[in-house]
């Protein structure tokens, strides 16, 4: 008798550690899951709040080219880097990338723009691509087809953070509006880019200014 009671205390300790292991396994797996179900989560937070950011990015641009399109347009293309911040209440453009911290993540924001080429048929006017040397020119179409279009840039914002693939999209700009005002006299020359309504002009050789731009040889 003693012999089969210690046999029965032999299996239920070993029935006893079998159930111990098997909870330690369970209570290991579930708290996997549990960890990469919340880091799931933090990185779908993550990437929520770097497409506010690329969004905000795209409509500070569009908001500066709908006020004043020489102010895009004059940006240095492709290589150069920009990120927007507000001055007095407008968005501005500086040069480089904008680090910020939200939620304890560290994003990073620039922008680039370059000049694009568009179909000459007038029945269609297709965007063709960038110009060529990847859009720095503000000429050239010879890759893409068509003619470079100074009233259209194409756009390119980036969002990176860490351990996380950076966001990039693109679009393209376009400038919907002119402003169109008539000058009666003509009184120096500049450098600058004029400011409607303006008396300067552009200094040209063989080019006679009064009340009228005129052009003429040897003058």
């Amino acid at each position: 008798m003693a012999e089969m009671k210690d046999e029965r205390s032999g299996q239920l300790l070993l029935e006893l550690l079998l159930v111990i292991g098997a909870a330690a396994i369970i209570v290991a797996v579930g708290s996997q899951l549990i960890f990469v179900s919340l880091r799931s989560t933090d990185t779908a937070g993550d990437k929520e709040t770097a497409l506010g950011i690329l969004q905000e990015t795209a409509e500070a641009v569009r908001s500066v080219a709908s006020e004043k399109w020489q102010t895009v347009y004059s940006l240095q293309k492709y290589s150069t880097n920009y990120y927007p911040l507000e001055q007095s209440g407008k968005w501005a453009f500086a040069t480089g990338t904008q680090t910020s911290t939200i939620s304890d993540v560290q994003y990073t924001r620039y922008f680039n723009v370059q000049n694009i080429c568009r179909d000459i048929n007038p029945s269609d006017r297709y965007i063709r691509g960038i110009t060529d040397t990847n859009g720095t020119s503000a000429t050239g179409c010879s890759g893409s087809g068509g003619a470079a279009d100074p009233s259209t840039q194409k756009l390119n914002a980036t969002v990176s953070w860490v351990n996380a693939d950076p966001i990039i999209a693109s679009e393209y700009i376009t400038r919907w509006q002119n402003k169109a005002c008539a000058q009666d006299s003509w009184t120096s020359t500049s450098t600058e880019s004029a400011i409607c309504p303006t008396t300067t002009y552009a200094s040209s050789s063989n080019v006679q200014a009064s009340s009228s731009i005129i052009l003429c040889s040897g003058c």
